[in-house]
């Protein structure tokens, strides 16, 4: 329910300021650029300073005033008694006054527009209404995202999501929302300011002090004004004769200053009000940072993009699919619930093959159930978003609504999730939970909670519904077709051979740019419908796989097959969460898992600390290569240690024995912030993670695996 307000508050508030956000998001970086790029005199540090050269170059000093445009302007007489005035800037010798710049028409132009939106007072007054809803965006957005995650820790821990939209409103958004939430604030409040619904005009009473009479002393020595920084002077009127006193305005208060030797005659504090609009003012402008300047400019950028990104997620969760035949009418029944849009088109996509093979199908989301009178089968797919909690789609989500009038209706669900979250599947489990209390009497044949997609998973999940129900449910023949025209010609440049006595191959192909070892290549087997991902390395600028070579296998021998020169249809698929960065790690892998490591140590090349555990079933040619390229990175310093082992053979030892002994020190290394990246078989990270917790748990630490699958501390790649 909380969920729901914020949501939609986000959406309302989003809808009605979209046109202004990207008018004062335009206008405001046209502004902040402007400002960056002004030429700024330079002042002394202190204000004694500056005022003991201008009276060396002035005889008589009338008014020093700060702009508003920062700069320090002055009013004065020179020798003949002639009043000057204008900007003080920098000499070389000294300073020199100049006439204010005429203002730009275009920069001045802009600067209405994005306070007034040319409407005058009314338009400060729209535009002012329209920061603060701005604000209660960003503070619903906010509210989103933390309860997008089960722990704090882990906000900055994901920066990859379902697509485009939902990636750029979380991860920009991560980025310069403290900028945003500064500038929204920022120009509410002065819109308060502006109406006086924040007051400046009480001010603390003046304070009288009582100083002897010192010796006479020039003013450039006054203490007051040594210790009076320049970028903290607003204002100095100077006195006439020695009988007046030296009025001097900072940003924080007025003192009347005795003009023989700067004792502080008189002092009258701001209010708090007053003192904070002028920082107020700075942090929504940039003035007087040029480093501050530079991040609001960023920040006011990335707004168009939340405006595209927003309005995608909108459309993409609004895009009705096709509903089918009438709830009334339907025997089989879809429905889903979906964050990010994924889960819609995969329950889309078996409504699609249902119909096609002459089934009555009706699909909604979960929170637009109902009766639906003649259902005989339901599947559901239901995603979990955030610390066990529903999509926005379903928040109505009632269980007894979902009624049939026949007892006998049979259910299959399958739960979308990530084991790297504590409540993995929960609003799966609970929609299961509340069904079956509602409808004691339905069947529940097939019941699946997937990690992250796992297309073997699903895959599994399928043929147990085809057994039970009769079907011929395939979503990688949906997959495969809606992502055809993303497959790509990739050359073989090389490939080694393969026999019996020689399974591991490796094929080497051209590399398109921003691929990174760790990034997985989607292979299509020729002539079907299917495909198989490999785990690649990038080498000396190429793309390699490491590929065991299964003689049934058909993707597998399918590459066994090439020869240089030939032409693949593939897909690199970026898998950000196993890319390397610029730390110690430590890298464990068995089989063909070896592949992204080999572009690991070969990117190695400031000779960070990395621990390459690396496990055979036996020795043959490629593994012999690849052990000797590994033992020469270790001679060079990019691989501070190296194990290697074979199951069969004469060493006749697992990896996870090497790890075994080497475990104190490993969670050690990791409780210091060492990564940890694990490639290769399932089973080989089950045995890994038993290992860690035993050993966090023999040195009494509090922290176990699933804490450091969280902070992305430990990294998998893995395949069943």
């Amino acid at each position: 329910m909380i969920r729901r307000f914020w949501r939609r508050i986000h959406l309302w508030f989003g809808a009605l300021i979209v046109l202004y956000l990207l008018l004062a998001s335009i206008t405001g970086a046209i502004l902040g650029i402007n400002n960056i790029l002004a030429n700024k005199p330079a002042y002394p540090q202190n204000t004694a300073d500056l005022v003991g050269q201008l009276q060396k170059q002035y005889p008589e000093l009338t008014t020093l005033q700060r702009e508003d445009t920062g700069e320090l302007s002055l009013q004065a007489f020179d020798e003949d008694y002639n009043e000057i005035k204008g900007i003080i800037v920098r000499a070389k010798t000294g300073f020199t006054l100049q006439k204010a710049a005429p203002k730009n028409a275009f920069i001045e132009n802009v600067r209405i527009l994005h306070r007034s939106l040319f409407l005058d007072n009314a338009g400060r007054f729209i535009a002012g209404v329209l920061s603060i809803f701005f604000f209660l965006q960003l503070f619903s957005g906010v509210v989103l995202l933390l309860k997008s995650v089960p722990d704090l820790h882990q906000i900055f821990t994901q920066w990859r999501y379902q697509n485009w939209a939902l990636t750029y409103h979380y991860s920009v958004g991560k980025v310069f929302l403290i900028p945003l939430l500064v500038t929204a604030l920022s120009a509410g409040i002065l819109f308060l300011y502006r109406y006086e619904v924040i007051s400046t005009k009480s001010q603390p009473a003046a304070v009288t002090y009582h100083p002897k009479d010192g010796k006479k002393t020039p003013t450039a020595d006054f203490p007051f004004l040594k210790n009076l920084p320049t970028s903290d002077l607003q204002s100095i009127q100077f006195p006439f004769d020695e009988s007046e006193p030296m009025v001097v305005e900072t940003a924080e208060a007025k003192y009347s200053v005795r003009s023989t030797d700067g004792a502080i005659l008189t002092s009258q504090k701001l209010s708090a009000a007053s003192r904070t609009k002028d920082v107020i003012y700075k942090l929504h402008t940039g003035e007087g940072s040029r480093w501050w300047s530079i991040v609001l400019v960023l920040s006011a950028l990335t707004v168009p993009g939340f405006a595209f990104s927003g309005l995608s997620l909108f459309l993409r969760r609004r895009k009705k699919k096709s509903t089918g035949t009438e709830a009334s009418e339907s025997t089989t029944v879809i429905l889903y619930s979906s964050e990010g849009g994924s889960t819609a088109i995969h329950a889309a996509a078996y409504a699609d093959q249902l119909r096609h093979m002459g089934h009555s199908v009706h699909l909604a989301t979960l929170g637009e159930a109902k009766t639906f009178p003649n259902m005989e089968r339901l599947v559901l797919l239901v995603a979990t978003t955030g610390d066990g909690e529903s999509p926005a789609d379903s928040l109505d989500f009632d269980a007894s609504h979902i009624q049939s009038a026949t007892d006998k209706v049979r259910v299959s669900l399958l739960g979308f999730g990530s084991r790297h979250y504590p409540k993995f599947c929960a609003f799966a489990k609970q929609v299961k939970a509340q069904l079956q209390k509602a409808n004691p009497q339905w069947e529940w044949p097939v019941v699946s909670h997937v990690h992250e997609r796992d297309a073997e998973e699903i895959a599994e999940w399928e043929t147990q519904v085809n057994n039970s129900f009769g079907w011929n449910l395939n979503y990688q023949n949906f997959a495969k077709n809606e992502g055809a025209d993303r497959y790509q010609k990739f050359t073989v440049h090389s490939i080694t051979p393969v026999s019996d006595l020689n399974r591991y191959f490796k094929v080497v192909l051209n590399c398109p740019e921003g691929t990174r070892s760790g990034d997985l290549l989607k292979v299509q087997i020729p002539d079907t419908e299917e495909y198989r991902f490999y785990s690649l390395a990038v080498v000396d600028q190429q793309a390699e796989l490491m590929v065991k070579h299964f003689p049934q296998g058909k993707c597998s021998s399918y590459l066994a097959s090439l020869r240089s020169g030939d032409q693949i249809n593939a897909e690199v698929q970026p898998n950000a969460a196993f890319h390397y960065g610029a730390h110690p790690a430590i890298l464990v892998c068995n089989g063909t898992g070896i592949a992204p490591y080999r572009g690991f140590v070969a990117k190695n090349t400031h000779k960070l600390p990395l621990m390459l555990y690396a496990g055979f079933r036996e020795a043959d040619s490629l593994t012999a290569e690849t052990r000797e390229e590994m033992t020469g990175a270790a001679a060079d310093g990019r691989l501070k240690n190296l194990f290697w082992t074979y199951t069969r053979g004469q060493e006749s030892v697992r990896i996870t024995q090497k790890v075994r002994e080497n475990i104190t020190e490993i969670v050690h290394d990791l409780l210091r912030g060492t990564h940890l990246y694990i490639c290769g078989s399932v089973s080989l990270k089950q045995d890994i993670d038993l290992l860690l917790d035993e050993e966090l748990e023999r040195q009494g630490s509090d922290i176990r695996t699933k804490e450091l699958y969280h902070i992305n501390q430990i990294h998998t790649d893995c395949y069943r």
